[in-house]
């Protein structure tokens, strides 16, 4: 059965729902913005490639401990010889626990997990999709050739819908946190889910949870 409501219909009634005040402003913005999804490209929420944190395969655990502690990020993508070359990722917890079993000189690639990929201009429901069905948090961003541009997060689709950032309990470094809602704050301006002028990120929510996505 069609639905005789738009979606321009369904964003009038959470405004009018929010100004008549049956719904707070959070609620009316996350119906909003998962209104929106079909319009925004997986690009336009992706961390760059340039700011990517990866790691070699062949890097033992040791190596990689010793020149990235403190680890930030839960996911790791993993490359093989070149950076553009993603094939896998591994979890933080698993280098930890390696570590633990006293496996310092392996290399990475006994932790390598499974990654997926999403095309930069699939939307964020066909990223939700991709995602839910493969029970992933991460996906490699790559363009029709296949060539990496980035990564994008479950968290990223979340906190584009609420319009937060979502704060990984691990997270404590100051000038990290600031980075990430500064980032963030940009973003959602030029996607039209933080007025000009208004306040965002941390002080109003919290930052980037926990990829290795800043």
């Amino acid at each position: 059965m069609t639905s005789v409501f738009s979606r321009a219909d369904f964003r009038a009634m959470a405004q009018a729902g929010e100004e008549s005040g049956v719904l707070k402003v959070s609620e009316s913005s996350a119906i909003k913005n998962l209104l929106r999804l079909d319009s925004i490209p997986v690009k336009t929420i992706m961390t760059p490639r340039t700011v990517m944190l990866s790691a070699d395969k062949d890097t033992t655990l040791r190596q990689f401990y010793d020149e990235n502690m403190p680890l930030q990020f839960s996911r790791i993508p993993m490359f093989d010889d070149d950076r553009e070359n993603i094939i896998g990722l591994f979890l933080k917890n698993d280098l930890f626990k390696a570590l633990l079993e006293k496996k310092d000189d392996e290399p990475l690639s006994i932790l390598q997990r499974d990654v997926i990929f999403a095309n930069e201009n699939a939307n964020l429901s066909q990223l939700q999709n991709i995602l839910m069905k493969a029970k992933a948090h991460i996906a490699i961003v790559v363009n029709d050739f296949g060539a990496v541009l980035g990564l994008v997060t479950m968290e990223d689709l979340f906190e584009t819908i609420l319009g937060l950032e979502i704060v990984d309990e691990t997270d404590d470094v100051a000038d990290l946190q600031k980075h990430a809602r500064e980032i963030w704050q940009k973003r959602a301006r030029e996607l039209g889910l933080l007025e000009e002028g208004k306040p965002g990120g941390k002080e109003s929510a919290s930052p980037k949870n926990d990829s290795a996505d800043s």
